[in-house]
């Protein structure tokens, strides 16, 4: 976004600056005017020219100092214009953070644990915050939702072949990229509505990396159509101002939509999908029918011999010990 010219401001409370690291002791110093507000988003400093004989240093240590500025974000630097104090963006924020994020391979599981800390809170403080205007933008997005579901689960519906196809919605890819963009956009609507900017900050990054597990989540049956209801009863408790049905509904919401993910996307649960690699496999039928066959005829086989041993040598020696006897049967075992 660009910036607009504003007057050039003076800058009276400058002191020269002391001879070690020259152009970090300039930086400092412009740095502090800006973020005590001395100097506003939009304003023009002075030249290069001006700065540096105020400041008793070159031209090039102020040049200096203003490339460091630039690079935190503080001013933007305009080549045969001049320098002025940027305008701080969320996503100066939100970016790197997303980056991190990505770069950093950062699991589902890892994503609903801080969205789990962090959603039903917004919920709660939004119906306390939200103006009549946020509020009905929140019914607005969860009629439109709800609609978007409904004409997903009829594409969905007539594109399916029957139990266990893909049910991708192929012939309306669109229905399913509106859905995945409304749920979106509800918990947007929903940090805005909260009146804590360091609410949308957070969790911008967090939603985006979960649109496309959004998508692969609305693919399955009657999910679509349950978020939106979910949704519906969230807006409903911040419309009526009740923070503590708002955060409830708003945690039940995530622990169902993260349910559906774990058998959606990998690596959506690491708890779960940990717990299904540890737990042991049912046999199957065949390989029951053959253990107990197994079974069968090892016992018949052992009875066999134990009653011909009797009989030919009917002494006390035949008989094992009572306290061998569980050796035995450990060893008779298939």
């Amino acid at each position: 976004m660009p910036l607009h010219d504003g007057p050039t401001m003076a800058l009276p409370r400058l002191a020269p600056a002391p001879r070690s690291s020259l152009s970090d002791s300039v930086a400092e110093q412009l740095a502090q005017r800006i973020l005590d507000h001395e100097l506003g988003p939009g304003a023009r400093l002075p030249s290069e020219r001006s700065m540096a004989e105020q400041l008793q240093v070159s031209r090039i240590v102020v040049r200096e100092a203003l490339g460091r500025l630039a690079q935190r974000g503080l001013v933007e630097v305009r080549p045969g214009v001049g320098a002025f104090v940027a305008r701080m963006h969320a996503s100066a924020v939100s970016d790197p953070l997303r980056l991190y994020i990505r770069r950093n391979r950062l699991g589902q599981a890892q994503l609903f644990e801080l969205r789990h800390a962090l959603e039903p809170a917004i919920a709660a403080a939004a119906s306390r915050a939200a103006s009549s205007d946020q509020r009905r933008a929140l019914a607005a997005n969860v009629a439109r939702t709800e609609a978007l579901a409904h004409e997903l689960e009829r594409a969905l519906e007539a594109t399916s072949g029957g139990p266990g196809r893909d049910r991708a919605g192929a012939g309306r890819p669109d229905a399913l990229e509106a859905f995945a963009w409304s749920d979106l956009e509800f918990h947007r609507l929903l940090a805005a509505a909260s009146g804590n900017p360091l609410f949308e900050l957070l969790l911008e990054p967090l939603i985006d990396p979960l649109l496309e597990v959004r998508r692969a989540g609305a693919r399955l049956p009657g999910a679509a159509t349950r978020a939106a209801a979910k949704h519906r009863a969230i807006a409903q408790a911040v419309a009526e101002a009740d923070a503590e049905g708002a955060a409830q509904r708003m945690r039940a919401h995530l622990q169902e939509v993260e349910a559906w993910l774990t058998g959606v996307a990998p690596g959506a649960s690491g708890t779960t999908r940990n717990a299904e690699r540890t737990r042991p496999e049912a046999p199957s039928e065949a390989t029951a029918e053959t253990t107990a066959d197994t079974t069968e005829e090892t016992n018949a086989d052992t009875t066999e011999e134990t009653n011909a041993d009797t009989t030919a040598e009917p002494t006390a020696e035949t008989t094992p010990p009572a306290a061998t006897q569980p050796e035995r049967d450990h060893e008779e075992a298939p």
